[in-house]
């Protein structure tokens, strides 16, 4: 990738720990950036791909500097590990910016797929310094002016998701869970943690023998209860003739919910190991409906 037409040189530089390639164009001032962010599912792809070796191609020339980063993938590091890497990156660049005779005022977020969604997250969050912290380059701003989505997905509602979007958030939604059951532990509440694998075809001989071991199933899923999963677990078991028990349903309500930082808004909604430990011992105490949500 070293000399190709209009750019000096693609150098490898570290961007505040989040590893990137710089591109720099031959004989233009450097002063505006753009941070091009790679596809992959969110579990794989790098700054090399060719995606982002054709963006420096045609930018580079017009007088940009590029920056194509890398950031961490799930499943190992599931979200918002990626949202905070890209983030890392814009304020290092923007805190160091003379070492690259960049315009700190100037930065641009460029993305496919899922670098898409990182960049339209990174761009509506509009995160300012972290005040208090002790790394000069967390204090700095994140704040781009502006963003270019390619192809990048904004709503995961009403689709299947796909296998990269179920290992970004499958953790997380197995944190919840887990913390759950922790709390009502120590509550004297004797609580089953399963893991539901994927949510088409569910697992009928799973769901099933769960059904019959207990009381109360609880479904909790990062996504709308409406046509969800919990929906699908009740459906199932009624045509299959297994024993029904009441299903409590713990996910994110068919509402606007505005952007912010996850923890947040998931405290905002309910979705929280504590909430959840809550509603299932309100449920254990007064039983009502076969199917609840919230």
């Amino acid at each position: 990738m070293v000399g190709r037409d209009g750019l000096t040189a693609d150098i490898e530089v570290d961007a505040g720990g989040i590893p990137a390639l710089w591109a720099v164009p031959k004989g233009a001032a450097t002063d505006r950036v753009i941070f091009s962010i790679h596809g992959g599912g969110f579990v794989g792809g790098t700054s090399k791909n060719n995606s982002e070796a054709y963006c420096a191609d045609f930018l580079g020339p017009a007088g940009y500097a590029v920056f194509s980063i890398n950031y961490r993938l799930a499943p190992k590091f599931p979200y918002p590990a990626m949202v905070d890497d890209v983030q890392r990156s814009i304020r290092y660049i923007r805190r160091n910016a003379k070492k690259w005779n960049a315009d700190p005022k100037r930065i641009a977020l460029v993305g496919g797929s899922a670098g898409g969604y990182l960049s339209n997250m990174v761009g509506i969050l509009n995160a300012p310094g972290i005040k208090g912290a002790r790394d000069p380059v967390d204090r700095t701003s994140a704040r781009v002016q502006a963003v270019v989505t390619l192809f990048g997905p904004s709503d995961f509602r009403g689709q299947e998701p796909s296998e990269g979007l179920k290992k970004l958030l499958a953790p997380l939604i197995e944190q919840k869970g887990l913390e759950a059951a922790e709390l009502l532990a120590e509550r004297g509440l004797d609580v089953t943690v399963a893991d539901a694998r994927f949510a088409k075809p569910i697992d009928a001989g799973l769901m099933a023998q769960l059904a019959a071991e207990h009381d109360l199933l609880v479904t909790v899923e990062e996504g709308v209860l409406m046509g969800g999963f919990g929906s699908a677990v009740w459906e199932t078991l009624s045509e299959t003739g297994a024993v029904s028990p009441r299903i409590l349903r713990v996910g994110l309500p068919d509402r606007y919910v505005t952007h912010g930082k996850p923890a947040l808004l998931h405290e905002e909604v309910g979705y929280t190991g504590e909430r959840i430990a809550e509603r299932i011992e309100a449920a254990v105490a007064e039983p009502s409906s076969a199917l609840t949500g919230a």
